[in-house]
């Protein structure tokens, strides 16, 4: 960064675990720690044995962590706001600072700048007020001041980053177009790359799903593609499949636990125990093993914002097959870096089919999709998109 000072910044983040939110929130903390400015995180829950990578020299203030997650499963987003309100008053107590950076909960964002009275960059990965299921009227009284919240939040950041343009459709049809707004797409780190897939110690071709293990990462749809597969191939050909789908799991979340009984009762369905592979313990260095491992990476999620997995397979130098929606429509070029198709299990299967059959073609989407990723999707770009930002905020 060329700032002619030595800037102090505070960034904000609920829950620093495992998820694409986390790690963008590090990524950005991390460009500006390196930059040599002086950089604090605060979240309320952090462990720092089990770490992302992204997190690593940062100093991470751990505040409020007596307060709840959720009132018996119930009540998510008034919980949010309220730890999100007592990490604004911890780093309030440690200020002063030049800018403060926030994601997920906007309904802080006046109470931020109030009590921090610096420009607040709010990055949205996307309103919560256009995911929330509907209901009765006692769901809707209980919405409306969070909603609202919400609305006024965005609207009092200083720069409301998005990161997509389906993201940036739904901000700004909630919000309204005079918000001040810009797209900044996530980063991820192009590893060194493994090559085509290797040719296994087993013989095997390996298909990899992995997410955090969450009803909306539509998992079972990966098994039902599975076994759809089977009808695709010879049955010596399919010998040679196997699937994992590995990712990050929070034992203390009933919807993380629901989305590993639903893979693991789509497994027991089809008879497919010893053809998949669940792992829900995935550290980054277990991420890369598998990534380079792997024939291809399917990614079921339906709307997904935008998905940093894809761009993981990608950087990692591996088709990526998905669901022709949300934010994949902006990262994955069809037939180039991968194939899109429809969320039905007959499609993705016709998908998985081409690449495990054809490993020349699988190979040839790999090195596209690097090549892709490193033109678009890059640390560096990431880094001179915020520094501007932060340069204009600060200045002005």
């Amino acid at each position: 960064m060329t700032a002619s000072r030595r800037l102090r910044v505070a960034f904000l983040h609920l829950h620093l675990g495992m998820g694409g939110a986390a790690r963008l929130t590090l990524a950005a903390a991390q460009h500006l720690h390196q930059c040599g400015h002086e950089v604090v995180v605060f979240t309320t829950r952090f462990d720092a044995t089990q770490a992302l990578d992204e997190a690593r020299g940062l100093v991470v203030r751990v505040r409020a962590s007596w307060l709840p997650a959720h009132l018996a499963e119930r009540a998510r987003a008034a919980c949010s706001v309220a730890r999100m309100a007592a990490l604004t008053s911890a780093a309030a107590a440690e200020g002063p600072f030049d800018l403060a950076f926030c994601d997920l909960v906007p309904h802080v964002v006046p109470f931020l700048k109030w009590r921090l009275a610096v420009p607040v960059i709010f990055y949205c990965h996307f309103p919560d007020l256009a995911l929330a299921p509907s209901g009765g009227w006692l769901r809707r009284l209980y919405r409306a001041p969070l909603d609202w919240l919400e609305r006024r939040g965005m609207r009092r950041a200083d720069r409301v980053l998005v990161n997509s343009r389906f993201t940036e459709a739904a901000v700004r049809r909630l919000c309204g177009e005079a918000l001040p707004l810009q797209r900044l797409y996530p980063a991820v780190p192009l590893v060194d790359s493994p090559g085509p897939s290797p040719a296994r110690s087993d013989g095997t071709a390996m298909i990899l799903s992995i997410n955090r293990f969450a009803p909306s990462k539509n998992l079972p749809l990966a098994i039902e593609a599975l076994q759809q597969l089977r009808h695709r191939l010879t049955p010596s050909a399919f010998a040679g499949v196997r699937m994992v789908v590995a990712g990050g799991f929070d034992a203390g979340r009933a919807d993380d636990r629901q989305a590993v009984a639903a893979v693991r009762e789509r497994i027991a369905q089809y008879g497919l125990g010893d053809v998949v592979t669940v792992q829900t313990s995935c550290s980054d260095e277990a991420r890369q093993t598998l990534l380079s491992q792997c024939r291809c990476v399917i990614y079921t999620a339906l709307d997904e914002p935008f998905g940093l997995v894809p761009l993981e397979a990608m950087a990692a130098g591996r088709p990526v097959v998905g669901i022709a929606q949300g934010g994949l429509l902006e990262t994955v070029v069809p037939g180039e870096t991968g194939i899109l198709c429809p969320p039905e299990p007959a499609a993705v299967a016709d998908a998985l089919a081409r690449l495990i059959t054809d490993g020349d073609d699988a190979a040839r989407m790999g090195a596209a999709g690097r090549a892709h990723v490193a033109a678009h999707f890059s640390a560096r770009r990431f880094g001179v998109e915020l520094d501007a930002v932060v340069q204009r905020l600060v200045g002005r």
